[in-house]
């Protein structure tokens, strides 16, 4: 699609605009900026459910789309591309539009009654922002100093000690992973969400299964004035996780004993928030329209990119980020590079994140690390003061090629992209010892506890403290996460069919004992209800988000005298909710429903 080549360059934070609020639904300019232009919108009806079929699907878009631009008197915009996301349906424009007439449309899309919101598929971009411009005489192990510097580093030598991560799995939601000698024995088969081939540079339109990088170069013009060359961003991120260790070749990796998962969604110019949308809930083992099934859902993903634009309850990247979690993986994501509070940055203002900032060689902010109270712990990013050279960088696997790959290399970068992945393979390191799985909450509950202080006070706040994955290990093995806050996702459960009754097995009532059912929540869902019904004994129904239902942590709770309980949910959170039949009984059954 031609438009497409005037996909925005999204810059990396910027003021949110509050959602307003039309006749039909709401709509937000948030991410619209003067002197960028935008390529679609997504939209989220009030009746999610119907129709089902690609050509209901394509005649309710187009009616909806050409009665707007009508009333907003957009001169020449025509619909080009509908396609369904977890988000909602995604409407693509054959040219992009400015910010005035982007709002002007919004607004009478919002305006009609089928429609409950609106929102620009915004374009996001990788979080690095500089690369070595030399090969230090020393590559290897030696080089990462942010692995083992005692005032720097993560301590990870320390924490192999214990584990190295064996049996998790990483997402890597980025450019994809290239081919390299020292990444492939770790690397899963991914998928390429990049719905467009001129963003993905695939020969034809639509997803693919594999997530290897094609490259994100652009010419002049597309992108940026001069052009740009293929960053192989993913592949540096996803060596900070699981490069291969041991072999005697380049570097290591902090959780070399996992496995990561890449994710393609940054292609030329970035990459569109649905397909980002898509990916984060495809990545934790979600459905997603016309996309197999993921058979190795991430224990962690990793989210090192991002742009301006608010993230509200409801919108496209809050409610994937909302069904990832509740699906059991934890989401880490990077501050941001404008050296500005986060929560001006998408999506590390987001909730059910753990948002990480930035340090350099000496354990300080980094000058271009975002801050505030958003930010939950600080890793290496690394720097560029002269007078560290590109030895203060992050060095990690990448290749050679400026446009298609080539050479294997190993390179420096800076950024809070290379922040968020230490992050991340330490959660995989953490959740390997763990006695049971972690939450995300929990992940980041033990992440700042465990942190190591600052060698000195950071010029703006930038979290608990630095990451240590010796301490932050040993703080997993030693927990139990089904009794802290944040809780745990049960090791078993028993799905809960809409309509129909199962039976529960007998409960002896003692504390937190019961039996463990899940109901699985789709997007747009208007009511979600549970009940106990017959048998003996006494019964307490228990329901909670994302996390095993305790006597003590829970989100809803009936206990009548016997075994008749009833919890209704209105306008549930999409994701996966838990039950638990406690107290005890015999006898009784569970009935589910989904509305």
């Amino acid at each position: 699609m031609q438009s497409i080549r005037f996909g925005l360059a999204v810059a990396l934070a910027f003021a949110a605009a509050a959602p307003l609020v039309a006749i039909g639904g709401t709509w937000s300019t948030g991410g619209l900026r003067d002197g960028e232009r935008h390529a679609g919108v997504i939209v989220h009806y009030v009746d999610p459910v119907a129709p089902r079929d690609a050509r209901s699907l394509h005649l309710r878009a187009t009616s909806l789309f050409s009665n707007a631009v009508a009333r907003a008197k957009v001169a020449g915009v025509r619909l080009a591309q509908v396609r369904q996301s977890v988000a909602g349906d995604v409407l693509a424009f054959e040219q992009p539009l400015d910010r005035q007439e982007m709002t002007r449309l919004m607004r009478e899309l919002a305006a009609d009654p089928r429609v409950a919101r609106v929102e620009p598929d915004l374009v996001l971009t990788h979080m690095a922002i500089a690369r070595a411009t030399t090969t230090p005489d020393d590559p290897g192990f030696a080089t990462q100093w942010h692995f083992h510097d005692p005032v720097a580093g993560i301590n990870a030598s320390q924490a192999w000690s214990t584990t190295t991560g064996a049996g998790k799995i990483v997402a890597v939601i980025d450019t994809g992973v290239v081919p390299h000698a020292d990444m492939d024995a770790n690397v899963l088969p991914g998928y390429d969400f990049i719905s467009t081939s001129w963003r993905s540079g695939r020969p034809t339109e639509g997803r693919a299964p594999g997530g290897i990088d094609l490259g994100d170069w652009s010419n002049p013009g597309e992108c940026l004035a001069k052009g740009n060359e293929s960053t192989w961003h993913g592949t540096h991120v996803a060596g900070t996780i699981a490069q291969v260790t041991g072999n005697g070749h380049m570097g290591a990796g902090v959780a070399h004993g996992a496995k990561v998962l890449p994710v393609r969604v940054l292609g030329r110019c970035g990459g569109q928030l649905s397909d980002i949308a898509d990916a984060v809930v495809w990545a934790a083992g979600g459905d997603v329209p016309g996309v197999p099934p993921n058979e190795t859902p991430a224990d962690v993903i990793n989210l090192s990119l991002g742009g301006g634009g608010p993230c509200t309850a409801g919108n496209a990247m809050q409610n994937a980020i909302d069904i990832a979690v509740s699906r059991g993986s934890v989401v880490v994501v990077s501050a941001g590079n404008a050296n500005g509070d986060a929560s001006k940055q998408f999506p590390a203002n987001c909730t059910q994140t753990i948002v990480v900032g930035a340090t350099d060689v000496r354990g300080a902010r980094t000058y271009y690390s975002n801050f505030g109270a958003l930010v939950d712990i600080a890793a290496p990013g690394g720097g560029k003061d002269p007078a560290d050279g590109d030895a203060a960088f992050i060095w990690q696997a990448m290749n050679a090629g400026t446009t298609v790959a080539t050479a294997d290399s190993f390179e420096g970068i800076v950024g809070t992209s290379m922040a968020a992945p230490h992050v991340s393979a330490v959660v995989a390191l953490m959740q390997a010892v763990s006695p049971a799985r972690m939450t995300g909450a929990t992940a980041e509950h033990l992440l700042r506890t465990s942190a190591r202080a600052f060698p000195a006070t950071p010029s703006m706040p930038i979290g608990a403290g630095m990451l240590d994955a010796s301490l932050a290990v040993a703080s997993a093995k030693a927990a139990n996460p089904c009794t802290m806050p944040g809780g745990c996702v049960p090791a078993q459960s028993t799905p809960a069919v809409d309509r129909v009754a199962a039976r529960v097995e007998a409960g002896s009532g003692a504390t937190n004992a019961g039996h463990v059912f899940r109901i699985v929540v789709p997007t747009g869902a208007k009511l979600a209800s549970v009940r106990t019904f017959g048998g003996t004994g006494d019964a307490t129904l228990l329901v909670r988000y994302g996390a095993e239902p305790m006597s003590n942590a829970f989100d809803h709770r009936s206990a009548r005298t016997g075994n008749t309980e009833t919890v209704s949910l209105r306008s549930p959170r999409p994701g996966v909710w838990y039950v638990k039949v406690a107290g005890a009984h015999a006898g009784v059954s569970l009935h589910a429903r989904i509305d």
